[in-house]
């Protein structure tokens, strides 16, 4: 899925475990509860991508998010 437009895409409660979204346009898609664990998100664009309890997401990959324009929901 490397490069794939996915803007406004609904992936609620996908699995994206392993997944290369490296330069994945995902701007404005849902994916809250999404797993991403061991997902590749280097240069995807996620301004306005909403998150929020993403198993597989680690701490420091969520900050590079946020500085990149995702939301992240509190659970």
């Amino acid at each position: 899925m490397e490069n794939a437009d996915l803007s406004y895409t609904d992936l609620h409660r996908a699995s994206l475990a392993l997944t290369n979204l490296g330069g994945a346009d995902l701007s404005g898609a849902n994916l809250r509860e999404t797993n991403l664990s061991n997902a590749n998100l280097s240069g995807a664009k996620v301004q306005s991508a909403c998150f929020g309890n993403n198993p597989g997401l680690s701490l420091e990959l969520q900050q590079n998010l946020i500085q990149r324009g995702a939301i992240f929901e509190q659970s």
